[in-house]
């Protein structure tokens, strides 16, 4: 799932959005290597970052590498002096918003999917059938044995 979602989906994502600064599947492979090694060095766990955090990015605004560099430069700001109130602030942070921002996420990926020529009711239906096909996968919290 990481190979496919993490370099292969985020370099077409890439190189479909920004076709004048192509990446290729080699580069995000190596990228990804070698942050997640150096950051079993200290400490970190693996992680990756696929073609939804991407186009969640684009959504918002991002269209160059600076705007993760701000990003990642307040998140090691909130790292390094706020870290005993991260709880805090994670309780702060709306969760309607972090729903909005997700929901913003999935149409661009399903607009993407959908090719550049396509129209505001097909990005729509494509962002339904997501919805529903995520919404099949998640377990209900409700218990379906009777006591």
């Amino acid at each position: 799932m990481t190979l496919g979602n993490a370099i292969i989906a985020t370099a077409e994502e890439n190189n479909a959005l920004f076709p004048a600064r192509p990446v290729s599947v080699r580069l995000l492979a190596a990228d990804h290597g070698v942050m997640n090694l150096l950051g079993a060095m200290l400490g970190g766990v693996p992680m990756c970052r696929g073609a939804g955090g991407m186009a969640g990015h684009i959504r918002f605004g991002a269209r160059t590498g600076g705007a993760l560099v701000i990003l990642g430069t307040l998140l090691l700001v909130v790292a390094f002096f706020l870290s005993d109130s991260v709880d805090t602030l994670f309780r702060l942070f709306p969760m309607p918003v972090l729903g909005v921002i997700l929901f913003f996420g999935g149409i661009e990926l399903a607009a993407s999917a959908n090719g550049e020529g396509a129209s505001r009711s097909d990005r729509t239906a494509s962002s339904r059938c997501q919805q529903r096909r995520r919404s099949a996968l998640i377990p209900s919290s409700r218990s379906s044995s009777a006591p």
